[in-house]
């Protein structure tokens, strides 16, 4: 239910656009992988912070699977997008991620974050909950 919301309600993923997924080797995170896939999204990439996970990730149906614990993670994002940025972010990780996850985004107008939990580099209060929508 958690993922449905995050993809329709909280965002709106259209058939053919880009999603990246944080956390996407989790329950909320890998429901949401094989629902972007099923609703159409063009490219689903997975973040995870080991292999195995990326591995998970992938067999899930994501297109790419990075590792969201390394510094050049947005770069990686750019360069499967091929510079453009994704067009829906569903953030669960907080902290150092969340200012990566804005320069990751194509036009910052489809983010959702269900659980900022790391400080300090958190752009809203540890523990809430916000989102951006496009009409």
């Amino acid at each position: 239910m958690t993922a449905w919301l995050m993809l329709n309600a909280s965002t709106h993923l259209r058939k053919g656009e880009s999603v990246l997924v944080h956390g996407a080797a989790g329950g909320v995170g890998s429901i949401a992988v094989q629902l972007a896939k099923v609703m159409g999204a063009g490219l689903v990439i997975g973040s995870a912070s080991s292999e195995e996970k990326r591995d998970f990730v992938r067999s899930l149906g994501a297109n790419a699977a990075i590792d969201y614990s390394v510094p050049g993670w947005v770069d990686e994002v750019l360069r499967v997008t091929e510079g453009r940025g994704v067009d829906v972010i569903l953030e669960s990780i907080g902290g150092t991620s969340s200012s990566g996850t804005l320069r990751a985004s194509r036009s910052l107008e489809d983010i959702s974050s269900s659980a900022l939990l790391a400080a300090p580099a958190n752009p809203c209060h540890q523990g809430s909950s916000w989102q951006r929508r496009r009409q």
